[in-house]
């Protein structure tokens, strides 16, 4: 699912509106530099801001432009977010992080995606959380690997024991009860480059409006052998090919754990 980001602000637009309409803490993904030091700075930058918003249409006399507004009291207080974090890899250059959350309240969602100084809006549907921020992510092929799960104990301690050595890594895996065909795909899985990495969560206010944060997160991974799935739960990490399809399922999963229906 893509979302069509209509709505864009710069950076000193953002805070200066965020504060403007005095929304409280920004969502970790949205956070941005302050512009000033001094009053005086602070009122320099205020204005432009609204000069901005002004030429743009976006507000008139010192007022906020309606839909606007609406957004962004919504990424201030949502019942329900999937939030994203992910870069890749172009040749040898790492591209710069790019931030996102989908939020919604009841039926009506937001979509919030955070570039260097560009911050870019879409309206989503309040059951699309899941699909629009899997959407972010381009679509290759998905992973060429089944399921394997192991104890994250007995993982870290493999990775910190063999470093680079994947013989080594093997066999401390398999002397730990892992299969060795198990143990020789994890090994591929963590020494393969990776092109593209991705981290998803997911949080809902409970009925005391207290935030619940999931207990785990999905991590994403392409590399030459498609795209990869991660999640830890209960001390044991599962990997597994994804596609959209599968990253979408994970994501109502993480929904669903902090959701209180």
């Amino acid at each position: 699912m893509t979302v069509s980001l209509d709505l864009e602000l710069n950076a000193l637009e953002f805070e200066v509106l965020w504060e403007h309409l005095q929304l409280g803490d920004k969502p970790t993904e949205l956070n941005t530099l302050s512009h000033g030091v001094t009053d005086e700075e602070r009122a320099h930058f205020r204005r432009r801001a609204w000069d901005s918003l002004e030429q743009r249409g976006r507000a008139e006399d010192g007022r906020l432009d309606v839909e606007l507004e609406d957004l962004l009291v919504l990424l201030a207080r949502p019942n329900r977010s999937v939030d994203i974090r992910f870069s890749w890899r172009v040749g040898e250059q790492i591209l710069p992080e790019i931030k996102a959350i989908c939020s919604a309240v009841g039926d009506t969602g937001v979509l919030a995606v955070h570039d260097g100084d560009r911050y870019r809006f879409g309206w989503v549907r309040g059951t699309g959380l899941a699909p629009a921020a899997a959407g972010l992510l381009p679509q290759p092929p998905p992973g060429r690997i089944g399921s394997v799960t192991v104890a994250a104990d007995v993982l870290e301690s493999a990775v910190s024991q063999a470093a680079e050595a994947g013989k080594v890594f093997v066999q401390i895996l398999t002397s730990r009860g892992v299969r060795p065909e198990d143990a020789q795909l994890l090994w591929e899985i963590g020494d393969a480059d990776r092109t593209l990495y991705a981290q998803f969560g997911a949080s809902a206010r409970d009925q005391y409006g207290r935030s619940v944060r999931a207990s785990s997160v999905l991590n994403v991974f392409d590399t030459h052998a498609g795209r990869c799935g991660s999640r830890e739960r209960n001390g044991w990490i599962n990997f597994f090919g994804v596609d959209n399809r599968k990253v979408i399922e994970q994501l109502d999963s993480l929904l669903g754990e902090v959701v209180e229906h």
